[in-house]
């Protein structure tokens, strides 16, 4: 009877899972199903490429025209910005927690704080720039109105510090400590076992 209802169990689990699984491609598919075929009507009117490639966004009833360039561009921007300022932090974190004080206390807290902050929504880091990077800037006179690429790629860099810093950890720990034994046995310093080995 144990065996049965175990047998039970484990197909009943199987299903959700099979269930789950095929779920989600079908929701995702729905996304871009919906999006597709609410904007074929504005791509017929003013065009693909006119919309990917135009700077001009006019919203004024008979003169309509609607550029995203600008959109694009920005958002490339900013996302770029905020990756190459992220590598000096996230990869000092990674290298302090993955490779100079592995498995030490001070590691183990450190990785538990940047867990927390990874876990943090992306909203309460959009409220946070507004409302206090925001007047930074400004009184640094580096933005008159304080928002734009700058700060945007500024709040986008805390942002997404804790998950390099934490992918980055995990990595540098996969690397084999037997590679890293033999290098330091032939005479190869930290740094060269970091260049060398870890970051070939």
């Amino acid at each position: 009877m144990n065996i049965f209802s175990r047998f039970s169990v484990d197909s009943g689990f199987k299903y959700i899972l099979t269930t789950a699984a095929i779920i989600v491609p079908l929701i995702c598919g729905g996304i871009v199903l919906a999006l597709v075929s609410n904007s074929v009507e504005a791509f017929t009117k003013f065009g693909f490429f006119h919309f990917l490639f135009s700077t001009n966004w006019c919203q004024t009833p008979g003169h309509e025209s609607y550029g995203a360039l600008p959109f694009i561009v920005g958002t490339l921007l900013t996302t770029g910005l905020a990756l190459v300022m992220c590598i000096p932090f996230s990869l000092s974190i990674a290298l302090f927690n993955g490779e100079y004080y592995k498995n030490k206390p001070l590691a183990r807290v450190l990785g538990t704080i940047v867990d927390l902050l990874a876990g943090i929504p992306s909203v309460i880091y959009g409220l946070w720039g507004f409302y206090v990077l925001r007047p930074v800037v400004m009184t640094l006179g580096l933005s008159p109105q304080g928002s734009g690429i700058l700060t945007a790629s500024l709040v986008l860099t805390i942002m997404i510090i804790p998950y390099a810093a934490s992918l980055s950890t995990e990595f540098i720990k996969m690397v084999s400590v037997k590679l890293k034994e033999g290098a330091y046995s032939l005479g190869a310093t930290r740094a060269e076992v970091l260049s060398r080995i870890v970051f070939p």
